[in-house]
């Protein structure tokens, strides 16, 4: 028989405000040896009728999801055995309950294992059918050695296509100490990247010091993965994450550094206010450009927005337009920075940095700019491309300035994060943003930001000094929320790790207690 597993994302969101006095039943009940669990149905029922909550909302799902809300572990054991004792056995959605408790930050060397046991083999038989329910043990289960090895033959065996499995069962294998399948499975697609990773490998790196093995390329490794993946910014828990490891490091009476952390600011230039290291300069060829013209034009362009977004004959006019267009060095996004904002006074401020500094400028803007007092300031003097009213304007924007070549910059307001992911390939993703950073102009109350002169990404700096010994400087931007996508724009927190190798002491000649001789 084939069971639905529920999407735990709305059970959860649904069911965590909905059984109040549940959860007071388990909260008034601290001794989990000793819970009334034959008085539970009092304040389930309860709960039912304030909730006006259906008969299919059993008490089992009332006490395993206030369980997950609670994260009280121990209740969820002390239930289960008291289920067992009254032969009621719980189905696949309700063991999938359990694994989304098991998933949460717990302590899995206070668990009974034969617990672990029989929720893993009451689910494992439904792995092949709902993918859903192996993501969820994986989730769960990937720290624990016994579990991983069996999910990882599952995995090759029913040959399951769920990269969030593999991206589970790669972070287990850096807790086998095995780094290199690690990598291997973590970095076979762009996984979305959570927390776990973090906290997973900082565990790894604590063992390493402690068997004697970590060395700097480990945080190297770490940095690059993250500077490779580009889909979300470590959050600020990462600080005190490394601030462990840190103190670790600098305990160890053998380690050949002096290890420190700590939060930062970038400052103009890409100068780390912490340690005054300066980020890798933004460097992008005009050969990656034509590149990425290419590859945009005919894999967002055509294939993704021809007909939905755009037409064939506006693109074909475009064209057209581009050619007979005398060159510029400067892109506007019209509808972001003009019909946005409604703001003549920024619009003039715009113009006059623009005359100022002797800009040839190609507005893109849509075809009901034409009837406004603005157009009339500008189309003498800048080359103007209107589109129809619906049509995506943000790709006629990105296309314009990288056919425009290495010297030319564009204005918007927008971040463009999701046309970097629309590119589907690891190195364009990342020669996109370096050029969007290092060409993107940006306005905020008639101020204008100018594009960042630095890679504004994950970075590995070192410095060798005359002994051949290297100091170390890892840059991390930092999210203040949780698997926050992609908006290096905007962060202004950044982590700083740095290495400085120990010096060692000079060998002093010793001082001759003999007398010299007197040879008068």
């Amino acid at each position: 028989m084939c069971h639905k597993v529920v999407s735990h994302v709305s059970r959860i969101r649904y069911f965590s405000k909905k059984f109040p006095q549940t959860e007071k039943f388990l909260l008034s009940n601290n001794d989990t040896s000793a819970i009334p669990w034959s008085e539970v149905e009092t304040a389930v029922n309860l709960d039912h009728a304030i909730e006006n909550i259906g008969p299919s909302r059993t008490t089992v799902n009332a006490v395993l999801n206030s369980c997950i809300n609670l994260c009280a572990v121990d209740h969820c054991r002390s239930f289960y055995d008291y289920l067992k004792s009254k032969n009621i056995k719980l189905n696949v959605n309700e063991f999938y309950l359990i694994l989304l408790l098991l998933s949460q930050d717990v302590d899995f060397k206070k668990i009974d294992m034969e617990f672990l046991n029989e929720v893993f083999e009451n689910v494992k038989p439904y792995f092949f059918m709902h993918n859903a329910l192996f993501e969820a043990a994986a989730k769960a289960l990937f720290s624990v050695p016994k579990f991983w090895k069996e999910m990882m033959e599952i995995n090759e065996w029913e040959g399951q296509d769920s990269s969030l499995v593999r991206y589970y069962l790669g972070l287990g294998a850096f807790t086998m100490d095995l780094p290199d399948l690690g990598w291997s499975l973590l970095t076979e697609k762009n996984y979305t990247l959570k927390i776990h990773f973090v906290s997973t490998y900082i565990k790894y790196c604590l063992i390493k010091v402690k068997n004697g093995t970590f060395t700097p390329d480990l945080i190297t490794k770490f940095v690059d993965f993250y500077n490779k993946k580009l889909k979300v910014i470590p959050e600020m828990n990462t600080l005190n994450l490394f601030c462990d490891l840190v103190n670790m490091l600098n305990s160890n009476k053998g380690g050949q550094y002096i290890w420190s952390v700590n939060s930062t600011k970038i400052g103009d230039g890409g100068i780390c206010t912490c340690c005054t290291s300066r980020l890798p300069e933004a460097s992008i060829s005009q050969e990656d450009i034509e590149v990425l013209k290419k590859h945009f034009l005919r894999h967002i362009i055509i294939d993704k927005n021809v007909n939905m977004r755009t037409s064939q004959a506006e693109l074909d006019r475009f064209s057209t337009f581009l050619k007979h267009t005398q060159k510029y060095n400067t892109v506007i996004d019209g509808l972001n920075i003009i019909h946005n904002n409604k703001n003549e006074k920024q619009f003039s401020a715009l113009i006059k940095y623009c005359d100022r500094h002797k800009k040839n400028v190609l507005l893109i803007a849509r075809h009901h700019f034409k009837f406004t007092k603005m157009y009339q300031n500008i189309k003498d003097k800048w080359a103007v491309f209107l589109t129809d009213n619906i049509s995506d304007d943000d790709i006629y924007v990105i296309y314009s300035a990288l056919h425009g070549g290495k010297g030319t910059f564009f204005f918007t307001s927008d971040l463009l994060r999701g046309y970097a992911k629309k590119l589907n390939n690891p190195h364009l993703q990342e020669k996109f943003l370096i050029w969007q950073f290092s060409h993107q102009y940006m306005l905020k109350d008639c101020s204008i930001i100018p594009p960042k002169s630095y890679e504004f990404l994950p970075s590995t700096i070192e410095r060798e000094n005359e002994n051949g010994c290297k100091t170390y400087f890892w840059h991390l931007p930092l999210s203040s929320v949780e698997s926050r996508s992609v908006r290096l724009l905007e962060s202004t927190n950044w982590l700083c790790l740095k290495a400085v190798p120990i010096k060692k002491p000079r060998n002093r000649l010793r001082k001759s207690n003999t007398l010299p001789s007197d040879n008068g």
